[in-house]
């Protein structure tokens, strides 16, 4: 009978030793994908910037030309 008990708390031993590692990968990925996400969303806002600023010199050209 101890035999069993031992071998099920082993099976249990590397079972929940399978079930960390796992999470532990699964939250490595999770924040992998939530850099990229900050870099996607920096990226982004500096291109919106851009643009503003093109817009802005392009007005400004054109309302300096007119006058």
């Amino acid at each position: 009978m101890k035999k069993a008990e031992f071998e099920c708390e082993t099976s249990l031993d590397k079972f929940l030793s399978s079930l960390g590692n796992f999470l532990t990968s699964l939250h490595t990925f999770t924040l992998k994908i939530y850099s990229v996400s900050n870099h996607i969303t920096a990226a982004l806002k500096l291109t919106t910037s851009l643009e503003l600023i093109l817009i802005h010199a392009i007005r400004w050209h054109y309302l300096n030309k007119k006058i």
